[in-house]
């Protein structure tokens, strides 16, 4: 991929997916401030991404990176120009903490970080934050701790938290969640909240 490809000033969608590009993802990148899809995802990229990819991204909504060999690699404390809607960058490498610029994106509502390798448990406001996904993968890591309440907005959610080390007693869930996946974890207890609260209300999880 050319280095050049950041001149395109005008670029508002970059759809590159499912192709065989290799190499690196040139930092020009983050000279795009039009940009407002970027799919790079099913490709052979690696190399690192940092904040400098996305330096000036401040009109980005969707970023998908997905079957990749790229690392993600950005400060702890870092802020993104950005506001994302969807985020999928499953197989990417992450660092093993959880991501707490996460916790910018105040309008996302689709989150895919499965096979990400984070061994962290996930913060408190990330659940506050969860309730308005209608979609979330975060599957196949190493996540641990408890999972409180799962809320779901109106129109629904599917939540895929399988194969991970979440453990305690299963979490009560939304009348609005859809489809749930929390196989292969180490839950354990009494599993009566998780199957019969709010009773007066009927459920539509299908899955």
């Amino acid at each position: 991929m050319p280095a050049t490809i950041g001149r395109l000033a005008s670029l508002e969608i970059l759809d590159l997916q499912r192709n065989q590009l290799n190499g690196t993802l040139p930092q020009s990148f983050g000279q795009l401030s039009k940009l407002k899809t970027l799919d790079v995802s099913n490709n052979l990229l690696e190399g690192i991404v940092s904040e400098v990819h996305f330096a000036n991204l401040i009109n980005l909504r969707k970023l998908y990176a997905s079957g990749n060999r790229l690392t993600l690699k950005v400060s702890p404390d870092w802020i993104p120009p950005f506001q994302l809607k969807e985020i999928k960058l499953a197989s990417l490498h992450l660092d093993p903490r959880f991501p707490m610029w996460l916790q910018s994106q105040k309008g996302l509502k689709d989150l895919d970080l499965a096979y990400t390798g984070i061994l962290d448990a996930i913060p408190i406001w990330f659940w506050n934050l969860s309730s308005s996904l209608y979609f979330l993968d975060l599957s196949h890591n190493q996540i641990h701790g408890e999972i409180p309440y799962l809320l779901a907005p109106p129109e629904g959610q599917n939540i895929y938290l399988n194969s991970n080390r979440f453990n305690g007693l299963l979490p009560r869930i939304s009348s609005n969640l859809n489809h749930l996946d929390l196989s292969n974890n180490s839950f354990s207890g009494d599993i009566s909240l998780f199957l019969c609260d709010r009773k007066d209300k009927q459920k539509n999880l299908v899955f």
